[in-house]
């Protein structure tokens, strides 16, 4: 449908663009027969109209700017047209066009993006003045992690633009580092094989002008080594590292080495060059205005907007960056209760689902640390990443704990020959925050009761003399002097892809060569522990299973993992090990998939390369020993047991493996579920309630009448999930109570808020369980107390037939409490089921003999003078006869009530002296009849 703009992406109720009027109203000015005039006539018209004043000028300028976005067949004459009226040297349109970009262009249909492009390029061919600024705008409106084909057509027109005209980038300093920041950004979204091309071409850009203009390059500062080190795999990069390493004056005559481009701090243009201008507003206005408490629907909606795909996780990075080194709050919002950074940050961790992200993210948030310097660095730039860990210390000491280990591996590990500096630039920064009372001490980390003895004493060695340091279980310094590393642990360094670079490589080098490989994006946590690989070299087991699971160790490609996991988990079917070999396989599977257990189970994947939780739960059902890992896996998806139940349903097995697996946790079937449940309904409530019918069936024993797991059900429902089960229920496909539950139940969920117990009871009329088990309530549920219950109690009971039974339960209330309740039953029965009614009280001696306690007979007498005083003539003419015996009876037993009740008897004869006199109306009148007017007939 036509949204009526040419130029904007507009929804039915947005408004027009304030800039798309004004260029279509300079438009309108312009000669309405464009398209035929001759350029040298238009240009005569339109000399003598800018001419006259300013304001023509501009609006001639604009028009033109309009006809070249919208129209590209008269792109070129329009542009013709434009170099021949400017001036001002196209400083207007270049003005405009920035503007256009920077706010608007995300929000402009495809062509108008395009010929944003295309006039970009005819400036440049022209040699425009302040063109570059075009370029800066363009490049910022190219973000990570959107492979959109609307964001790969602007980044390719774009890279072909700066590929065409390279003497005039070369001819920009300021433009050549956003150039090469931007796309060694890009270049690791681009590796699958549908961007080949694409990628090819931007390797080759930024190679050539990290080779050609390294000067200019190092403006970047150490940010251009963390994006160089994404990408080191790459051949025409990796010659980059060989130089950066062996020979940097091959680069630069005056460049000395890695260690001074990681001691320049990046400055923040290149940093929020990665950020659209929109996506920089959200993060301003967030780190400015939101309040905390009210964050979380702000996060939401950033998140729903750009982090809607697995791809764009990788925008984290570039957004932990941002509010690092870019956003630094005014002492005034600081001591505000305005969100702070490090809360924001934290949620962005959380984002991150795949390994190598997540480490990513952390070097963002660390990558100031090793190399910080308290003369030349920004204390603002580190606050963050303390902040994180500190307030995360007491409610999320997992939080802190992992990323207090990356600290202390990021000063071994990321560089080994730097490994002085870094040590020294961490001790700076703990320093300088503790000084600064940006936290009260360090100390607290050491002496938490929440983090790890082993973790303690590395923080305890960080803080020590540099030369006492101590390491990991993969690095060793044995020569301060020269800063020689050696590899002691030989498992580690097998794990590690090191880039081959012949004879050059050293063991000096080993270190730093294997982190700027692409192994470095993996998290440092990620590595098998060296004690635990020596003891699964060690253990007595299957060749075929130990070679399985070194190779399993060994491989960091994820496709390959996925493949030797299910080669693993085959061998483990069909073998028996023992329980020390179990205990071992346990870790190293939990330690080398604890990222990818994080996936959500995938309906539609029957492969185990596809999703490693589907392989696990695939392989559970033919081995009791893979089984047997589920709950150890759950350390790390919380939602393993739940996914074993879908799994299970979408195979059409039997849930009785679910039963082996409670089994051999050691715990209850019913509490084992409940804990399944609560995790799954707080995580995937879809999923919940879809199991809900299929457990309470196959397993009635344990679910039905369960309080636990029906407040579970009730607290997180909604209407449409409300209605799905009842209908359910009405098919009698699964209980929830069972009528011999009904008062447990019930009185249970009493104190249950008002929602909460509407549902139960709607669910409960969906089952039908017998009256008398709802009626037994009525004794201990009082309608002062529990309106609720007691409304859907009477609700419940009218729907019954009076039998013997329930009038009898009903008659035994406590008058002084339920007095007009029975009333009203009674008079309900009375009018609908007067036979029934009657019969129930006719039977008089059997109606006392099921009455355990009161009423007296007095009580029943009173009832029945009511229902009489109440009754219709059709009411009547059913209950007189069986009233006549009722009293008959009550009479002979206790001749002295017929004396105090007689005015019943009389009663009984004032209504049918009544009823006799007045027959039943007939209801319908002769207004309600329909007049037929005779026609008369003209012969």
């Amino acid at each position: 449908m036509d949204d009526g703009s040419r130029l904007f992406i507009r929804g039915v109720l947005d408004l027009k663009e304030e800039i798309e009027t004004k260029l279509e109203c300079c438009y309108k000015g312009l000669d309405p027969d464009l398209p035929n005039v001759p350029t040298e006539k238009l240009y005569e018209i339109l000399n003598v109209k800018v001419c006259k004043n300013q304001q023509d000028h501009e609006d001639t300028m604009f028009g033109l700017l309009y006809v070249i976005l919208t129209d590209k067949t008269l792109a070129s004459k329009a542009f013709h047209l434009l170099t021949l009226l400017s001036q001002d040297s196209m400083g207007l349109i270049i003005r405009e066009l920035e503007m256009i970009i920077m706010e608007k262009m995300q929000f402009m249909k495809e062509s108008p993006r395009i010929q944003i492009v295309w006039l970009t390029r005819e400036l440049i061919a022209l040699n425009v003045v302040d063109a570059e600024r075009l370029c800066f705008a363009l490049l910022k409106q190219t973000p990570c992690g959107d492979t959109s084909e609307r964001n790969i057509i602007v980044i390719e027109h774009l890279l072909h633009l700066l590929l065409d005209f390279r003497s005039w980038v070369e001819s920009q300093p300021a433009l050549i580092g956003s150039v090469v920041y931007t796309y060694l950004s890009l270049i690791p979204d681009h590796m699958s094989a549908s961007f080949s091309s694409l990628r090819d071409e931007e390797v080759s850009l930024c190679a050539s002008l990290l080779h050609g203009k390294f000067c200019d390059c190092m403006l970047i500062g150490r940010d251009l080594v963390r994006l160089l080190q994404n990408v080191a795999r790459i051949p025409q990069f990796t010659d980059i590292w060989k130089d950066l390493i062996f020979n940097p004056q091959s680069l630069y005559p005056q460049f000395n080495g890695l260690e001074e481009l990681l001691c320049i701090h990046t400055p923040r243009r290149f940093i929020a060059g990665r950020l659209t201008s929109d996506m920089e507003t959200k993060l301003n206005f967030l780190t400015s205005k939101v309040k905390f408490g009210l964050h979380k629907r702000y996060q939401l909606w950033f998140q729903l907007k750009y982090f809607s795909t697995p791809e764009s996780q990788s925008l984290v990075v570039d957004i932990i960056r941002y509010l690092c080194c870019v956003v630094h709050p005014t002492n005034e919002i600081l001591c505000s209760d305005v969100v702070p950074r490090w809360l924001l940050i934290g949620w962005l961790l959380s984002l991150c689902t795949y390994g190598v992200i997540s480490a990513n993210a952390k070097l963002a948030l660390f990558f100031d640390w090793p190399f910080y310097n308290k003369e030349t660095d920004n204390i603002m730039n580190v606050e963050p990443g303390i902040l994180v860990m500190y307030h995360s210390l007491r409610t999320y000491p997992h939080i802190t704990s992992t990323l207090l280990e990356f600290i202390c591996s990021l000063q071994y590990q990321y560089c080994s020959e730097l490994t002085l500096l870094c040590n020294k630039g961490i001790k700076s920064v703990i320093e300088d925050v503790t000084a600064k009372q940006v936290i009260p001490s360090f100390d607290s980390f050491i002496e938490s009761s929440c983090l790890d003895e082993n973790l303690k004493q590395q923080l305890s060695a960080l803080l020590s003399t540099t030369d006492a340091s101590v390491k990991g279980d993969s690095v060793n310094i044995v020569d301060d002097a020269n800063m020689d590393v050696e590899i002691t642990s030989i498992e580690v360094k097998e794990n590690m892809d090191v880039i081959d670079l012949g004879d050059q490589t050293s063991i000096k080098d080993e270190g730093i060569i294997s982190e700027i490989s692409e192994a470095t994006s993996t998290d440092f946590d990620d590595l098998v522990d060296g004690e635990v690989l020596m003891k699964l070299k060690s253990l007595h087991m299957p060749d075929n299973l130990k070679k399985a699971a070194l190779s399993l160790c060994g491989e960091s490609n994820r496709t390959t993992k996925a493949i030797l996991l299910n080669d693993t988990l085959d061998i483990v079917s069909k073998v028996d090990i023992t329980d020390e070999v179990f205990i071992v396989l346990i870790k190293v599977l939990s330690t080398l998939f604890k990222n990818d257990l994080l996936e959500c189970y995938d309906k539609g994947s029957d492969s185990s390369i596809e999703n490693p939780v589907t392989c696990i739960l695939c392989h559970a059902l033919s081995s009791e020993v893979v089984l047997r890992m589920i709950p150890s896996f759950q350390e790390i998806q919380s939602m393993m047991g739940t996914y074993l139940l879908q799994y299970l349903i979408d195979s059409n097995k039997s849930l009785i493996f679910y039963k082996k697996l409670c089994k051999s946790a050691g715990l209850l079937l019913h509490d084992y579920l409940y804990a399944d449940m609560k995790i799954c309904v707080e995580n995937d409530p879809s999923m919940f309630f879809e199991l809900i019918p299929k457990l309470y069936h196959e397993f009635s024993t344990d679910l039905i009448g369960s309080v636990e797991f029906l407040n579970i059900v009730v607290g997180n429902i909604d209407p449409q999930q409300l209605c799905n089960l009842i209908c359910k229920l009405l098919k009698k496909e699964f209980y929830i109570f069972g009528s011999e539950n009904v008062y447990k139940v019930i009185m249970a969920s009493l104190e249950w808020d008002t929602f909460e117990q509407i549902c139960v009871w709607q669910l409960l009329n969906g089952e039908e369980p017998s009256f008398l088990s709802v009626a037994s309530l009525l004794p201990d549920v009082h309608k002062k107390d529990h309106p609720e219950a007691f409304t859907n109690i009477l609700l419940y009971i009218k729907r019954a037939i009076p039998e013997q039974a329930l009038l009898s339960m009903v008659l035994q209330l406590p008058s002084e409490l339920h007095n007009d309740c029975v009333s009203a039953l009674l008079n309900h029965w009375a009018f609908f089921c007067p036979g029934k009614l009657g019969d129930a009280f006719s039977c008089h001696s059997s109606l006392q003999t099921t009455l355990t306690s009161h009423p007296s007979t007095e009580y029943i007498l009173n009832q029945l003078t009511n229902i009489l005083q109440i009754s219709d003539q059709m009411s009547y003419k059913i209950l007189n006869d069986k009233i006549q015996k009722t009293l008959n009876e009550l009479f002979a037993e206790d001749p002295t009530l017929a004396e105090r009740f007689g005015y019943i008897r009389k009663l009984l004869k004032s209504k049918a002296v009544k009823f006799e006199r007045k027959p039943v109306e007939d209801t319908s009148s002769d207004e309600d009849m329909p007049v037929i007017k005779r026609r008369k007939i003209h012969v």
